[in-house]
């Protein structure tokens, strides 16, 4: 794919989806008949596959395709092992090596690891690892949209979407969207279309959004394309919060793509919205710097900015270390947004502490920086670019910059009602009415089982309507009446998994 890409984007291609990987660690291959097994270990002889997280040779091979076509962006499925549990202690699975040949049988003793184990997180393998390229997880859909009104609580990861952060300790994936049992392309069937559910389905929705944004581009600015790291800047800059906590996260990254926020950007491209592209070049008497002022004018203001830059190869692990951290950056911008003596450094993410709220602070590790100032007030602010120390790699580095100050958004009061069946009964107040079939189970989690594992996201207990390919099954669960006459909108969220 690597010589194909390259031609490609040589010959002015924008944008490539990739929605595959290499396989790593465990693979369900569902229910088969003996002595063939459920589950495949393609994860080599450690407790973990070293795959995972790894900036190898093809990552490093991908980055240096975007270099040389500044304009073209990759755009890369983040995979989907969360759920690769692997077989329940005493059972037996098939041991295949990374060619996909069959090596032998063996007994679950706990030698392997679940993948991302133990909390989830370090399950992007290969490829989707690169610098350069916009990583891509997958949400449920958010059926009205994202809203003030349900905010960050909207966005729900699915399952088995796969989580960063690199060995190195960069933000993978960089964005979500939606994957959740899109209609799309079959290859079977009397149709040809079929709904799907995979980190694959999320990545050619937001690659298609971003060819649009760049029609976007072009229809306001005649002749001319955004650089790759600008549409990949401007995506960025305008995703919706998501998680537990302002910033960027492992889980989610920048958040879900935001195709028509994007759009606002170019059409509004002046004043104290910016899209910049320039180059910071190196400057031996003293360090290099590139500085832009904007005027706030509104009281309250939001002040974003956002720099990405396409960054030379950086160095390749030998694929028997695991967990190698040498850091990938070659070249190492940093931005700071200043007011007098103000200074706003850009969210920095921890990778020895994954689940931790971005703090703050000095980035060494990513060429994506962000740096925000909830509640300016009016006035100059420079927005500063510079190398952070030695020589630029090459004497100069391209970087796009997007800069944005809007009214801080207005809060709203929410009112969150949790009700769950983690304790194994229905919670108070709650009907279970069965008419006809089978009712409603109220079932703990069985780890690794392909049919009673939760797969809901949610914890503990669960409901689990088991008709089992019936189709005469009448079985309601009724929540109590929710007095919701003080409310201007009501946002009602369910975690839910549909085999």
């Amino acid at each position: 794919d690597t010589a194909e890409m390259a031609s490609a984007a040589a010959s002015g291609l924008l944008v490539s989806n990739h929605s595959y990987g290499i396989a790593a660690g465990w693979l369900y291959m569902g229910p088969v008949e003996p002595p063939d097994t459920s589950w495949w270990w393609i994860g080599g002889p450690g407790q973990e596959d070293p795959n995972f997280g790894y900036y190898d040779s093809e990552s490093a091979l991908w980055d240096q395709i975007a270099v040389d076509a500044p304009y073209y962006l990759i755009v890369k499925a983040a995979g989907n092992d969360r759920t690769d549990v692997g077989p329940s202690l005493g059972e037996q699975y098939t041991v295949i090596d990374q060619n996909g040949e069959f090596v032998d049988y063996a007994i679950a003793d706990g030698s392997h690891d679940p993948d991302c184990a133990p909390a989830g997180y370090d399950c992007i393998a290969s490829a989707s690892t690169a610098k350069n390229v916009l990583t891509v997880g997958a949400v449920d859909d958010i059926y009205d949209g994202y809203s003030l009104f349900s905010g960050p609580s909207a966005v729900i990861m699915a399952s088995f979407s796969g989580w960063g952060p690199t060995d190195d300790g960069r933000i993978k994936p960089d964005l979500v969207g939606n994957g959740m049992f899109l209609i799309s392309a079959w290859t079977t069937g009397e149709f040809a279309y079929a709904a799907a559910a995979g980190t694959s389905m999320a990545t050619p929705n937001v690659s298609g959004s971003l060819l649009l944004l760049q029609q976007h581009y072009q229809d306001e600015n005649p002749g001319f394309y955004m650089r790759a790291a600008t549409l990949k800047a401007l995506a960025i800059h305008t995703a919706d919060e998501a998680g537990d906590s302002d910033g960027p996260e492992y889980e989610l990254g920048w958040g879900p793509l935001n195709t028509k926020a994007a759009a606002a950007v170019i059409r509004t491209d002046s004043g104290v919205q910016h899209i910049n592209e320039d180059t910071l070049v190196e400057n031996l008497d003293e360090d290099a710097v590139n500085t832009v002022e904007i005027v706030v004018t509104e009281a309250d203001a939001l002040v974003t900015a956002t720099l990405v830059w396409a960054d030379p190869p950086g160095p390749v692990d030998l694929p028997q270390i695991l967990d190698g951290s040498s850091i990938k950056l070659v070249n190492d911008l940093d931005l700071r947004i200043t007011r007098g003596a103000e200074i706003h450094l850009p969210w920095v993410l921890e990778p020895s502490t994954p689940a931790q709220a971005a703090p703050r602070g000095l980035n060494v590790l990513d060429n994506v920086e962000q740096g925000v100032i909830d509640g300016g007030t009016p006035g100059s602010y420079f927005v500063a670019v510079r190398h952070a120390a030695g020589p630029i790699s090459g004497g100069s580095q391209d970087y796009s910059l997007i800069i944005t100050s809007v009214r801080r958004p207005s809060t709203v009061k929410v009112t969150q009602i949790n009700e769950d069946f983690s304790s194994g009964n229905l919670p108070a107040g709650w009907e279970l009415i069965t008419t006809s079939g089978i009712p409603w189970e109220f079932r703990p989690s069985v780890q690794g089982d392909s049919r009673y594992q939760n797969l809901t996201g949610g914890s503990g207990h669960y409901a689990m309507a088991d008709a089992n390919f019936r189709n005469n099954m009448d079985s309601k669960l009724r929540s109590p009446t929710l007095d919701l006459s003080d409310r201007d909108a009501v946002v009602l969220k369910f975690k839910s998994y549909f085999a």
